[in-house]
C-alpha cells in the first residue's frame, strides 16, 4: 500500500513495526519510532539503537525488520517458514510512505537500497550476483560473503570514467579509519597485478600492510562499509554525485563487535555525518555507542523478556532527551542496560568507601598525590604544632 506522505528528514527511515509469531516475538508493536509527542511532528532519526540481553530478541527483532523491508525470500531460500507469521513495517521512502505486510497478498513492496549485517562480517570477497552475497544474507547466515570493495577500487581506479569513484570512496574510507589508516592507494607490481594497500599512520618508514595484515577491528569497519556503499550506490533511485547523498537503511546486529571503546563511540560519530541521510538500526550491548549518538536524531528501544509476556518492547524517551550528559556508568545502570551494580563483584561491602567516583582515571592519580602531599604537610611540626588549635592561646 503506497501514499503520498508530508515532508520528511531523511529520505528512507523505517516509523512503524508490527511483528507477530516470529522467533519468539509473539505480539510486539513499536509505533512511535518518527513521532515527537513534545512538539507535535514527524521526526525520522538517524539512529536506532535497540538493547537487551542476550537471548531476548535483539536478532530476531533485526531480521523480522529486514524480511519486512525486502521481502520472505533471499534468491531461492524463505527465510521464515512458520505459521501464523505476521511482518508490518510503515517507512518512508522517499516521496511515499510504504506499508509492506508479509502475510497479506498484494501489501508489499520490496526495497532495494538496504543493507543488513550479522555478526560474522569480515569476510569479503565477492561480486554482486555471488552466490552468499545478498544485501540481507549476513544478517540471517554465518557464511555470507561481503561485497569486496577492494575488488571495486580496482576496477575504478583503472578506469578513466570512473577513477573520480575510486578517488572519493577512497577518501571516505580513509575517513571512517582515520587516524589508524591515513592513505589507501592502489599498487601495480612487474606482472600488472594491482593490489589495494593501506599506510597505517604510525608506520615510521612508510611501510604500506594488505586488508588481511589489518587488526580485526578495522578489517570489520573496512568489509562492512566497503560493502555497504556499493550497494547503497547501486540501488539509489537517481544517480547520486556524492557518497554523502546515498540514501536507505542500514541493519547491523552487535554494532560494538571487535571494536575498541574508542572506536565505538567515534565511528557513530563518522557515520553520523559522512552518511547523513542513511538511517541505522543496530543492536549494541555497549554503552560506548551511544557517547558519539546525536541526541536530536536518537531513538533508544529496550527489549526484555519474561515467561508470561514474552518479549516487550519500550522506547526510552526519557534517557534519548539526556543522552548528551550521561557518562557510561549512568547509561550502564539507566534502563537502557539495567545493570543494577557496576562494582567489581570482588569487592567486600566494607570497602565500597574505597570506590573511587572520580570520571577520570588521571584524576584519580591527581587526588592521590595530593592527599599524599597534604598528609605529609600536615605532619610537619613546624606548620602544624600540635598547640596550634590550643584554646588557651585565644
Amino acid at each position: 500500500m503506497i501514499e503520498k506522505a508530508k515532508p520528511h528528514q531523511i529520505s528512507c527511515a523505517i516509523r512503524e513495526i508490527k511483528i507477530s509469531n516470529y522467533h519468539g516475538l509473539r505480539d510486539l508493536v513499536i509505533d512511535d519510532i518518527a513521532t515527537d509527542h513534545e512538539n507535535l511532528t514527524t521526526k525520522d532519526p538517524q539512529w536506532v539503537f535497540l538493547t537487551g540481553k542476550n537471548g531476548y530478541g535483539k536478532t530476531s527483532l533485526l531480521q523480522a525488520i529486514t524480511i519486512g523491508l525486502n521481502g520472505n525470500r533471499d534468491g531461492d531460500v524463505i527465510l521464515c517458514e512458520q505459521d501464523g507469521t505476521g511482518i508490518r513495517i510503515t517507512l518512508q521512502h522517499y516521496d511515499s510512505q510504504i506499508v509492506n505486510h508479509i502475510a497479506e497478498q498484494g501489501e508489499f513492496e520490496e526495497i532495494y537500497n538496504i543493507a543488513a549485517y550479522g555478526s560474522a562480517r569480515l569476510n569479503k570477497g565477492a561480486k554482486v550476483g555471488d552466490e552468499n552475497s545478498t544485501a540481507t544474507y549476513n544478517l540471517f547466515n554465518t557464511d555470507g560473503k561481503l561485497l569486496d570493495i577492494e575488488t571495486y577500487l580496482k576496477e575504478w581506479f583503472n578506469d578513466r570514467t570512473l577513477h573520480h569513484r575510486y578517488e572519493e570512496t577512497a577518501g571516505l574510507l580513509v575517513g571512517l579509519l582515520s587516524p589508524y589508516i591515513d592513505k589507501i592507494e592502489v599498487v601495480v607490481d612487474r606482472s600488472d597485478h594491482k593490489y589495494v594497500k593501506y599506510h597505517e599512520m604510525q608506520s615510521v618508514d612508510g611501510e604500506l600492510i594488505s586488508f588481511n595484515e589489518m587488526a580485526a577491528g578495522y578489517k570489520n569497519i573496512l568489509a562492512m562499509f566497503g560493502d555497504m556503499i556499493i550497494r547503497l550506490r547501486q540501488a539509489q533511485e537517481n544517480p547520486v554525485e556524492s557518497l554523502q547523498d546515498l540514501s536507505g537503511i542500514v541493519i547491523i546486529d552487535e554494532f560494538d563487535l571487535h571494536l575498541h571503546p574508542q572506536w565505538q563511540r567515534d565511528l557513530v560519530k563518522k557515520l553520523t555525518d559522512l552518511f547523513p541521510k542513511v538511517q541505522f538500526i543496530v543492536s549494541t550491548h555497549s554503552p560506548i555507542p551511544l557517547l558519539g549518538a546525536p541526541p536530536d536524531k536518537t531513538v533508544i528501544i529496550s527489549i526484555e523478556r519474561s515467561l508470561n509476556e514474552g518479549v516487550v518492547v519500550k522506547r526510552l524517551r526519557k534517557i534519548e532527551k539526556e543522552l548528551a550528559f550521561l557518562l557510561p556508568n549512568q547509561l550502564l545502570t539507566s534502563e537502557i542496560f539495567g545493570l543494577e551494580e557496576i562494582e567489581n563483584v570482588y569487592l567486600p561491602d566494607n570497602e565500597l568507601d574505597k570506590v573511587s567516583v572520580e570520571d577520570k582515571y588521571e584524576d584519580i592519580e591527581k587526588h592521590k598525590k595530593l592527599r599524599k602531599d597534604l598528609e605529609l604537610r600536615a605532619s610537619n611540626k613546624e606548620l602544624f604544632p600540635d598547640d596550634l588549635f590550643d584554646n588557651e592561646k585565644f
